[in-house]
Order: structure tokens, then C-alpha cells, then sequence
């Protein structure tokens, strides 16, 4: 049998599990950095767009907390499946100095699939600056982000920047907005827990 572009359906089929896989990497890479303009009541603010293969993203979003504060969340790989959708284990598995490389295991579904998922990810650390992350295994054929934090009076803007190369077909009509989808709902979550462990600090005062 064919879908409409004359495709087989379980060869389209298996494109598709692929480019969800694809997907839920994007938005891990992108969830352990932490979103352009962002206004100043803390709107995430996501552009998606293509180049020469690859998929080119900027976000940016302002958290009403200080760089420390954002900083101790964005970095917390060991318990980030507490707080982020769809991770099931996220952990250390190297680490020396301001270097280390972070395992993340999970699962998502998109339409009527569900999948289980893997990434690998080489992280260097400035504190309180900066968070700069290669992909090191998945469905990243090559990859590097980039997220700054800069504070602005009691408030933190945390930009990110991105390049990723896929290994598998992303669906021109769904692609973007998936990836959209996917990569606020994990900025909403960073934010969540940015401010609930602000607040959990100064009740501990």
C-alpha cells in the first residue's frame, strides 16, 4: 500500500517513528540548556528554521530569578527526570572539572506513536555564564547549542542557540511546528521549576 506521495506506508511509517525519536533529542538538548524576543512578563519565544540540512533554532525566555537560581536548575542532570515530561532517567555518567557527559532515557509519542529514546551528550560548563553541548550518540547525525544566561536587575534572560544535523527525514509539514511544540513545553517546565525552587529558598530563610 502507498500514502498519498507514493510512499510506502510502513516505509513512511518508520520515517516517521525515526523523526519522532529525532524530535524528542531536539528537545532533551535543548531542555538541559534551557528561548527571538521574549516580553517582560517571561513569554517563551521559539524560532525554528532550515539551513543547508540542518535545523537552526533561537529561543529565549526571562525567569523572574537570579542567574544562580536558573543555573542550579539547568545543570541538575541527575534528578532532571523529576521535573521534565517524558524522561524517564537522566544522570552523570562522566565528569571532571566543568566537563562531563550526561545519559538521558525516555519516551514520547506524537499522533498514534510512542517510542522509547536514548541520548548521549558532551557538556562544558562556565558557571553562571554559559552551557555549551555537542550531541555524542542518538539521532543527531552532528549537533552543537549554546545557552547564555545574562541578568537583568532581579530577572535572567537565558538565550539559546542551536545547529543540529538529523540522520533520519523530518516531514516538511509537521517538522517545525513539532519541534516548536515539543521545545516550549520544556522551557515551561525549566521555568516551573526554576521559580519553585526560588520560592523553596526563601521559605527556607
Amino acid at each position: 500500500m502507498f500514502n498519498d506521495n507514493g510512499m510506502p506506508h510502513d516505509a513512511a511509517s518508520q520515517m516517521l517513528t525515526s523523526f519522532v525519536r529525532c524530535l524528542f533529542t531536539l528537545a532533551l538538548l535543548v531542555a538541559c540548556h534551557a528561548s527571538a524576543a521574549a516580553d517582560a512578563a517571561g513569554e517563551i519565544s521559539v524560532e525554528i528554521r532550515k539551513s543547508a540540512g540542518a535545523v537552526i533554532i533561537d529561543a529565549s525566555m526571562q525567569v523572574k530569578a537570579d542567574p544562580q537560581n536558573a543555573w542550579k536548575v539547568l545543570i541538575d542532570y541527575d534528578h532532571m527526570a523529576q521535573f521534565l515530561p517524558n524522561l524517564e532517567s537522566s544522570k552523570i555518567i562522566e565528569k571532571t572539572g566543568n566537563s562531563m557527559r550526561v545519559a538521558q532515557k525516555g519516551s514520547i509519542s506524537y499522533g498514534p506513536f510512542s517510542m522509547p529514546f536514548e541520548s548521549v551528550r558532551e557538556i562544558e560548563l562556565s558557571p553562571f555564564q554559559q552551557i555549551r553541548s555537542s550531541a555524542a550518540g542518538g539521532s543527531v547525525t552532528s549537533g552543537e547549542a549554546t545557552t547564555r544566561l545574562m541578568p537583568e536587575g532581579a530577572d535572567t534572560w537565558i538565550l539559546y542557540h542551536s545547529e543540529l544535523v538529523f540522520s533520519v527525514w523530518v516531514p516538511p509539514g509537521i517538522g517545525p511546528h513539532a519541534i516548536e511544540k515539543q521545545i516550549r513545553a520544556q522551557f515551561e517546565s525549566l521555568k516551573r521549576e526554576i521559580m519553585k525552587r526560588k520560592i523553596n529558598d526563601i521559605n527556607r530563610r
